[in-house]
């Protein structure tokens, strides 16, 4: 690779135009190329990326750089598809079910030999109008009769019948400022509001499918016999009934909840209209609240979830993007509806199961603990509870808009998730993991889908987290830097079986055979030694890059920052440890190559050669400074101006300033690590004091650093650390 990094005024390939992510974007060749793009076998097209590749040598590699850019590019793609390639992400996606007699091809493949016939749809132009008279009918696309294939089974949308705080009354614009004016999101534009009602659709049934649950809340306090102490003295939590059958029979009393049992779902649908009698809904802008009171977010227009709408809209992606984005956005409105039930109970309620008082906990309660357990964060608890973890698209980027390439559900809580959490749960034991689950697309498109809202088969909709198998996890230790391969999951023994499921696993497999073929006789050996090798460390190549763009903009700062990562990729916090990971023909350390990089990216640093304050935190090797920006408002007592600095690329500094690597130098005068050997010359003598010659010719020539360095003819004062010579 030329570079890691994007290059501007370059073109770019395809799948760079397609996934225009900064830190999946690198250059080769003096054009830009996105990390996602599967490479030997090549799939170029970066819509059409789950056709079956055809066999050629040319997709073999012919050096090393060719497989780098193989292990590399699917190494980020593991980083950024949470676990899978994009070759493997392609499995998923295949087909879109919307009943067993309509399954289709996801728009991921030009053309789609397993699909039905175009004559068994009764199909509608999505985008043409009906022939008239005697016009010739126009011949539709593979992806055009799939889309019409949506269109005739996706859920039908009876607005007269949402629960009352989902309809389109409830919601209000929301003027974004643009470089060329004011852009207005209103449910009154209706390609918006045809994405919307759509997706409101999915969220009223999927809360009727809830109707049935029941949760109660109470004060940690009262349950320290049961849970131990509290996190904080006024945490709350959030009692299931189950939770309080255990409670009550642990504690030897009735359970004072029996009672729930005997309201109907009717009376349920009644209370979660009240308490959700002023919500409304808008759009928001980056800085806008997530969930008050009486307010709840749909689409961000700065974050992905404005993607759900613009795909709708403009429809740029494929059936399979756009139930992803649909569905996505139906589950992020289950989210914020549950943060704003959370806080409208305890504001405007006054159910019996609400034991919380404005005395203790004041005009806004924090969040309750879900039995106990976990993190307090109730929108992604009740993911977890509804839907078997909290949704993610991929890839995810907070600056561009792109199209999702996956549907995961990842298990919450989890370590890295920045929350008040409760102690003794499982998630912070060491051995705890982070799992990602793999959401094939068929499932993606039932949960839209009319057949599976009807279907008597699964009376209980809500069961199994509306009936979707693990077929496919990343499962990571929290310790691990690097997410681990996605993995099929084992679906014998299971209480629930789906036809949909064997369709997705046989594709998955077949992905898997042609890979394989493809890759027979190199790609075991290769892979094999570039993860034993430096360049495995994608991280610290980007650490190399960045230093590099920082010191062309003599961001000392910078440039320290970075050198110190990398010098830390070797533990050297004591001598005994330092010396148990050094590098030795049987014990290979990869990190020790960047540990060197990072020790001479220090040596290329100016130093500071008059007396500094220590910094509060340690600065890793730099721990008796710290560098400050000239553009940062709170600079700390302890800084230094970047100005006070030699700058050896300026070289405008004085004499007595000194790199880094002046100061190893000086170092090293008196204590040298080794001393030289030298090749004799036919024509070369050494001389002694008296003006004897000795020949050299077929002779090696020892050099005695050390007594050099210490004669007094060549170093005068030989015990003072003389910086400037």
């Amino acid at each position: 690779m030329d570079s890691l990094f994007r290059t501007e005024d370059v073109p770019s390939s395809p799948w760079a135009t397609r996934f225009p992510i900064a830190n999946c974007t690198f250059t080769w060749e003096n054009k830009n190329h996105s990390v996602l793009a599967p490479r030997h076998p090549t799939v170029a097209d970066p819509k059409y990326y789950n056709q079956n590749p055809v066999f050629s040598r040319a997709d073999l590699p012919q050096t090393p750089q060719d497989e780098d850019r193989i292990f590399s590019t699917e190494y980020m793609q593991k980083a950024r598809l949470l676990g899978l390639q994009t070759w493997k992400a392609a499995a998923l996606n295949h087909y879109a079910c919307f009943s067993p007699n309509t399954i289709v091809s996801s728009g991921h493949q030009q053309v789609d030999r397993t699909a039905a016939p175009l004559a068994s749809y009764v199909s509608v132009s999505l985008s043409a109008p009906a022939p008239v008279g005697d016009e010739e009918p126009r011949v539709q696309t593979v992806e055009e009769v799939n889309f019409a294939a949506y269109i005739r089974d996706r859920i039908e949308v009876n607005e007269n019948g949402w629960l009352p705080f989902l309809r389109k009354h409830r919601w209000f614009d929301w003027n974004q400022a643009h470089s060329t004016g004011i852009k207005i999101w209103s449910v009154d534009d209706p390609p918006l509001w045809e994405h919307l009602r759509v997706c409101l659709e999915l969220v009223n049934r999927i809360l009727q499918a809830l109707i049935e649950d029941k949760h109660h809340g109470a004060y940690w306090s009262d349950f320290i016999d049961i849970f131990g102490p509290p996190p904080a003295p006024n945490d709350s939590v959030l009692l299931s009934y189950q939770t309080e059958q255990i409670i009550s029979r642990k504690r030897g009393v009735p359970c004072e909840w029996d009672h729930v049992n005997t309201y109907t779902s009717a009376a349920w649908e009644e209370r979660l209209i009240k308490l959700t009698k002023r919500v409304v809904w808008g759009f928001r802008g980056p800085d806008g609240p997530e969930a008050s009171t009486h307010t709840c977010v749909m689409v961000d227009n700065k974050l992905p979830s404005s993607y759900n709408a613009a795909i709708s809209i403009h429809r740029p992606g494929t059936l399979g993007e756009l139930c992803m984005a649909q569905v996505d956005t139906a589950l992020t409105m289950m989210h914020e509806i549950m943060h704003v039930i959370g806080i409208v109970r305890y504001k405007d309620d006054d159910y019996i199961g609400n034991c919380l008082t404005r005395q203790r906990s004041g005009a806004a309660a924090q969040e309750p603990f879900l039995d106990g357990e976990g993190i307090a964060e109730l929108g992604h608890c009740m993911d977890q509870a509804f839907f078997g973890g909290t949704k993610a698209l991929a890839p995810l980027t907070k600056t561009e808009i792109v199209p999702p390439m996956i549907f995961a559900m990842k298990e919450f809580p989890f370590r890295s998730y920045k929350g008040r959490s409760a102690p003794r749960s499982a998630f912070l034991r060491p051995d705890a993991t982070n799992t990602f689950h793999h959401v094939p697309l068929t499932w993606v498109s039932k949960m839209l889908s009319e057949h599976f809202w009807q279907d008597p088969t699964y009376p209980r909709k809500s069961d199994n987290y509306f009936h979707r198998n693990f077929l496919c996890s990343s499962i990571t230790s929290n310790s691990a830097r690097v997410t681990n391969d996605a993995q099929p999951q084992n679906l014998q023994g299971l209480p629930y079986s789906y036809p949909d499921d064997a369709l997705v696993m046989a594709n998955w497999n077949e992905r898997h055979r042609l890979w394989n073929h493809f890759r027979r006789g190199w790609y075991d050996r290769g892979k094999k030694l570039w993860d034993m090798s430096p360049w495995n460390d994608i991280v610290s190549r980007l650490r190399c890059e960045e230093f590099a763009l920082a010191y062309q903009k003599q961001d000392i700062k910078e440039c320290t920052r970075l050198a110190n990562q990398l010098v830390n990729r070797v533990r050297w916090q004591n001598q005994a440890v330092y010396l148990r990971d050094t590098p030795s023909y049987t014990n290979k350390s990869p990190n020790w190559a960047w540990h060197a990089v990072g020790l001479l990216m220090m040596a290329s640093l100016p130093i500071q050669t008059t007396t500094l304050p220590e910094a509060s935190a340690s600065q890793g090797h730099f721990k008796e400074l710290t560098v400050i920006s000239l553009n940062d408002p709170k600079k700390p007592a302890t800084g230094i101006e970047p100005d006070k600095f030699y700058d050896p690329i300026r070289a405008n500094g004085q004499k007595i300033d000194f790199t880094q690597f002046d100061f190893i130098k000086k170092t090293l005068r008196p204590f040298p690590p080794a001393a030289s050997l030298r090749d004799g010359r036919r024509n070369f003598f050494l001389v002694d004091e008296d003006g004897k010659q000795y020949p050299t010719d077929e002779c090696h020539i020892w050099t005695l650093s050390l007594a050099m360095h210490h004669h007094p003819s060549v170093f005068s004062k030989l015990e003072d650390f003389i910086l400037e010579r």
